[in-house]
């Protein structure tokens, strides 16, 4: 009987097939031809539909198998050359798919019926099962012999799946076996494809189909070191099925299977561990620009324009173009640096789960780090941004937002993506209705919380919840990052930041609801980016999200810069750092608030040329000491 073939999506991803047959078994086929090789677009992919295999509750056992002749050749060496953050962001992909398939939590079995190279065979190893059709194919490990690197994860997934003279043998050897001679290396064993891929028949001289037995609903998705699915025929093959996956009774089930898994694999996930993403980092670093220069026109630019409130703004009030888009272009750091704040979060904490901290000590750590970053908005900054004064500007808003986190983060993605955009669609009625409360005059946690508003010796500029929505997309972005991956993610955010420029077109167009009392006064360029910032409007969040979201999907694709790189990596370093500098050269230089747009910008350079090279060396430190004092700044 032809088993029923399901596909599992209306519009199947590009490189990977996804497929129901009966019995829960999902089979994931590679498509890339002409050798399905392994390039960003076909491992994100693969990391998006095992995320979906693994969340599904119908899904009771994986198959992966290939297109045509090859079930994988390796890595695409016909790719375009890439630079370092390119290359760094594939290999953490690469990374990341592997150890997705290997914890997998439900069996997976390679169904090996084409040419397995390279890094294919590596994939084919990080399954739980490999079982060969029979046919004319090769199979091995080759880079030795083409003078390839092997990545680390790779390394031990081999270590893992076989016996240390087997693994010597194909590694070191760098040989292309027969299928029949891999059997004899314990890279798998024979089976019939009839069951799997739905033929009529199996080929001949195979051995009989897979028992619907063999494959569990939930028995764990790591194996055990050159371990043998039965005690007996297949450990003296050297079979690398997986210890608590088969039906062989063996002990340990699922929980010792991803222990040994853990534990084998604990310098690649220590490694992941530390690593962070290029493209969060670019991105944060060119904000950090963009707010050196913002700053650098605060402390020496005469002429500059603080009018992005309804507040602050006269209408009918000059705002000369030069000024104003040297302010205009610096908007985007604070919803940026906030959104980065809630992603960052979301894959900080999914590197503390698989190092295998406990949720209590993640959220002490999140409660402490917010705090701090909270109180250094009065104890650091608000001396030089507002002296004899205490300002609640962004670093009170993400400190605020982070402590916020700890209780919010238990609930769903879906509740707190609705919580968000209730925020920032709700938010200038929600501020009316406060107002009104309390007689159209903010009080200290009305601003606190929604208005802002200037209280004698205290400035609170930026209000916690309006602040708090921007982090909470964010961590909607960033939970969705780890479950697809970098490619997927990154078409998301280019659709999302299209709808969003469209949304503040429309917003602006009507301008009514949505611009916080800050309407257009004529129809201007100028006039129509003249939003409102203090408090955020719905214009300004959609245009600078919107911007935001298009540059952070470019950069997922390819991150261009490596000094942006160090910036964002050192973000809060350099925040904490460069008003302080640049208000004691203005001030030295007799230059505080009297000069031009020449000195403002002439500042922001040399203020860069002057950090950077103490960001190097702070981001070198804290990669050495990944858990002392600098995780916190």
């Amino acid at each position: 009987m032809t088993p029923r073939v399901t596909p599992v999506y209306d519009a199947p991803m590009s490189m990977v097939r996804v497929e129901e047959r009966e019995g829960g078994v999902r089979v994931l086929t590679l498509d890339h031809p002409p050798a399905n090789a392994e390039n960003e677009e076909l491992l994100a992919d693969l990391g998006t539909a095992l995320a979906a295999a693994r969340t599904s509750d119908g899904v009771r056992a994986v198959v992966l198998t290939g297109a045509g002749k090859f079930f994988s050749g390796g890595f695409d060496l016909s790719a375009p050359r890439r630079d370092d953050d390119s290359g760094h962001l594939f290999r953490d992909l690469f990374r990341d798919t592997h150890l997705a398939l290997l914890a997998l939590p439900k069996p997976t079995v390679a169904m090996v019926n084409g040419h397995a190279i390279a890094g294919g065979l590596v994939l084919a190893l990080a399954c739980d099962y490999r079982l060969g059709v029979e046919g004319d194919y090769r199979i091995g490990l080759n880079e030795v012999a083409i003078g390839a690197s092997y990545p680390g994860v790779a390394f031990e997934i081999v270590r893992l799946r076989l016996t240390h003279a087997r693994a010597s043998e194909l590694l070191l050897g760098a040989a292309l076996y027969s299928a029949n001679q891999a059997l004899r290396l314990g890279v798998g064993r024979a089976a019939a494809a009839r069951h799997l891929r739905g033929d009529r028949a199996p080929a001949r001289g195979a051995p009989r189909e897979l028992p619907a037995r063999g494959i569990r609903p939930h028995q764990g998705g790591a194996g055990g070191r050159g371990g043998g699915t039965r005690p007996g025929r297949d450990a003296r093959r050297g079979g690398a099925g997986c210890r608590g996956v088969d039906h062989g009774g063996e002990p340990g089930g699922a929980q010792g299977a991803a222990r040994e898994a853990r534990d084998a694999l604990k310098p690649a996930v220590t490694d992941a561990g530390q690593r962070r993403l290029p493209a969060l980092d670019w991105l944060r670093g060119l904000v950090m620009v963009l707010m050196a220069l913002d700053h650098a026109s605060g402390t020496f630019n005469a002429g500059r324009l603080v009018t992005d409130s309804s507040v602050l703004y006269r209408p009918g009030t000059p705002l000369p173009a030069a000024q104003f888009f040297t302010r205009w272009v610096t908007h985007v750091c604070a919803p940026a640096f906030v959104f980065l704040a809630g992603a960052a979060l979301a894959l900080s904490i999914e590197k503390h789960r698989a190092r295998g901290e406990a949720a209590g000590a993640t959220d002490r750590f999140i409660l402490a780090r917010g705090l701090l970053i909270a109180v250094l908005d009065p104890v650091w900054m608000s001396w030089v941004f507002a002296p004899g004064r205490v300002l609640f500007q962004v670093l009170y808003a993400i400190g605020g937002g982070l402590v916020l986190m700890v209780p919010l983060r238990r609930l769903s993605d879906r509740a707190l993506l609705g919580t968000a955009l209730v925020l920032v669609f709700g938010g200038e009625a929600l501020t009316g209705a406060a107002l009104a409360l309390v007689g159209g005059t903010p009080t200290l946690p009305v601003a606190l919380l929604l208005t802002g508003g200037d209280f004698g010796r205290l400035i609170v500029a930026y209000p916690l919840l309006p602040w708090l929505a921007i982090m909470l997309l964010g961590w909607c972005f960033g939970r969705y990052l780890v479950a697809t991956g970098p490619a997927r993610a990154a078409r998301l955010l280019v659709a999302a930041g299209l709808a969003a420029l469209v949304l503040f077109v429309v917003v602006r167009g009507v301008d009514g609801y949505g611009n916080m009392r800050l309407a257009r006064d004529d129809g201007s360029l100028v006039q129509w980016l003249h939003v409102s910032k203090y408090p955020p409007s719905l214009a300004y969040v959609a245009l600078e999200l919107g911007l935001v979201a298009l540059g952070l999907g470019l950069a997922l694709r390819r991150v261009l810069g490596r000094r942006l790189v160090v910036l964002g990596q050192t973000a809060l370093f350099f925040y904490l750092l460069h008003v302080h500098l640049l208000t004691l050269a203005a001030w030295t230089l007799g230059l505080l608030h009297r000069g031009g747009l020449a000195a403002t910008y002439a500042a922001t350079v040399v203020a860069l040329a002057l950090l950077y090279p103490l960001c190097d060396r702070y981001r070198a430190y804290k990669q050495a000491h990944p858990d002392g004092w600098p995780r916190y700044v």
